[in-house]
């Protein structure tokens, strides 16, 4: 559990005994969407959305003690897998439930996790943790993306989640690509790689921008910037994400996919 107190205390954490994130390796896709899974099934995949897990996140959330829940079996997994399924039927926004998940609480929970300054006090043991959780995000957000309408309040979070200066990354820049997530990408297949020395290497931002780019959320972005008719909001949330880590993006790849969508964004000027 991630808390907004100084004493934290780690509670199955990855690493402890029982955490659950052990099981759990992530594999990388054979083709555009094809994404990244876990070896283990997490409660919420099917059916309705699970609200008793998700009034629990909200009420954690909001106390003045906040915690978050940050084990494989708990609410926020489970309603990030839950949300992940709805988003791949195209019901994402059917469900009340879901809505109220994805645009307000969903939010919360990552913002805390990844901007809060009790962030550089968790242990080892839940800031990977927490890069697992993250990449559900990502899994969550690149299907949601295909759908309209445009989720920007998604896009705003996976804004934050990809600053390189957020205090999760910046705490953990130095730390080298965890094993369940660090995939085997050529130079032609990365979306993100660092031009910096190990000190400042930012690697788990690198392997979360090319998890969301193997699942599809680069190209399906893209995609609707060249043909849906956006508003200049809706424009700027799908752009913004890529301004935020532009460092760490592959130049000779992203600036022939990026040139039609900033063509597009320059008319609005």
């Amino acid at each position: 559990v991630a808390r907004n107190s100084t004493s934290l205390h780690t509670e199955n954490a990855k690493g402890a005994p029982g955490s659950g994130w052990e099981d759990h390796v992530y594999t990388k896709g054979g083709s555009k969407g094809a994404g990244t899974t876990a070896t283990t099934t997490v409660p919420g995949g099917d059916g309705e959305f699970p609200m008793t897990h998700l009034y629990e996140l909200e009420s954690r959330l909001q106390a003045e003690r906040w915690s978050v829940p940050i084990n494989p079996n708990e609410s926020l997994a489970v309603c990030l897998v839950a949300a992940t399924n709805f988003a791949k039927k195209g019901l994402a926004d059917k469900d009340e439930g879901c809505v109220q998940f994805q645009n307000f609480v969903l939010p919360s929970a990552f913002e805390k996790l990844h901007t809060s300054f009790m962030v550089s006090r968790w242990g080892a043991e839940v800031q990977v943790s927490i890069l697992h959780l993250t990449v559900y995000l990502m899994n969550f957000i690149s299907e949601r993306v295909r759908h309209l309408p445009v989720p920007v309040k998604l896009l705003n979070l996976l804004t934050k989640v990809v600053d390189p200066e957020s205090e999760f990354i910046y705490k953990n820049r130095a730390k080298q690509l965890h094993p369940s997530v660090a995939f085997p990408f050529t130079p032609e297949e990365a979306y993100a790689h660092s031009p910096y020395s190990a000190k400042e290497a930012c690697q788990w931002l690198v392997a979360l921008v090319n998890v969301f780019g193997e699942n599809g959320g680069v190209h399906t972005i893209l995609k609707k910037v060249e043909d849906e008719k956006l508003d200049v909001i809706e424009l700027s949330a799908m752009l913004e994400p890529f301004g935020k880590c532009a460092e760490f993006l592959v130049t000779t790849r992203m600036k022939r996919l990026l040139k039609k969508p900033t063509d597009k964004a320059l008319t609005f000027i």
